[in-house]
């Protein structure tokens, strides 16, 4: 980061330095919700949700390598909650739960705004599940391979209203 952005940014309040981070996620989110309506106008569902899964659990897997770094993670569950956190979707989404269950970590979207916009707008749910396995078994290999992801739950998957997605982790 330059000399001088990184001063500005200590001229923030702490509030002030929340909210950005959490404007700079929403930033994200609106490119990538932006980026999958016009593929997927373009060239069909299918092929939207494959690129997704493809560049989404990329894009995660090296934020996980960059969060394991920038706060000195380990192997173990409680790292794998942290980045689960502090990942761009963790910052962004609301409702996010996170349960720890023996050698489990289940993490649940109860509201997820890109579905909820779809939504408003129109369109269909974005069949994400795909995706969120891509993604899943990313984080979960980065962070330790011994790490499996033994269930994931998101559309096309029959969901109540107050439950979007679900990811349950096994930690050996």
């Amino acid at each position: 980061m330059d000399v001088w952005l990184k001063d500005e940014f200590k001229k923030l309040s702490k509030d002030q330095l929340v909210d950005f981070i959490h404007m700079a996620s929403k930033n994200f989110w609106t490119l990538q919700n932006n980026w999958m309506f016009h593929i997927e106008r373009r060239f069909g569902h299918d092929v939207a949700v494959e690129l997704d899964a493809t560049c989404y659990g990329r894009a995660m897997e090296v934020q996980t390598h960059r969060l394991k770094k920038f706060f000195d993670l380990k192997d173990d569950k409680k790292s794998l909650i942290q980045v689960l956190k502090f990942s761009l979707f963790g910052l962004y989404a609301e409702g996010m739960e996170y349960e720890v269950s023996g050698n489990r970590v289940i993490r649940r979207v109860r509201r997820c705004p890109m579905q909820l916009r779809r939504l408003e707008d129109g369109l269909p749910e974005l069949l994400c599940k795909q995706a969120l396995a891509s993604t899943a078994s990313k984080i979960a290999r980065s962070i330790n391979p011994a790490i499996k992801v033994i269930s994931v739950m998101a559309p096309p998957d029959i969901h109540p209203r107050d439950l979007w997605c679900e990811t349950i982790y096994e930690v050996k």
